[in-house]
């Protein structure tokens, strides 16, 4: 299987949280993880708490990960920091 920087395959999914200093900055984030996700037309599950953002990612109608899993977490690292 394909390895993505700083992502874990978890229950099948490729996970990774992304650690922030105050709540403005998560919605900015995961808000510009959703125009991402738009684009490529494939949809993570993204949790939101104060500090952090979990995004996880797999294919909804296999539970598996795909090329295309891999293509968006790769673009969501280009998103590290704000």
């Amino acid at each position: 299987m394909k390895k993505t920087t700083n992502w874990e395959v978890i229950n099948g999914e490729l996970v990774r949280e992304f650690n922030f200093k105050d709540y403005t900055l998560v919605i900015l984030f995961a808000n510009k993880v959703m125009e991402i996700a738009q684009a490529q037309k494939h949809h993570p599950e993204i949790t939101i708490s104060y500090n952090k953002v979990i995004v996880a990612i797999h294919e909804h109608d296999t539970a598996s990960i795909s090329d295309k899993c891999h293509k968006l977490a790769e673009t969501v690292n280009t998103l590290d920091r704000l």
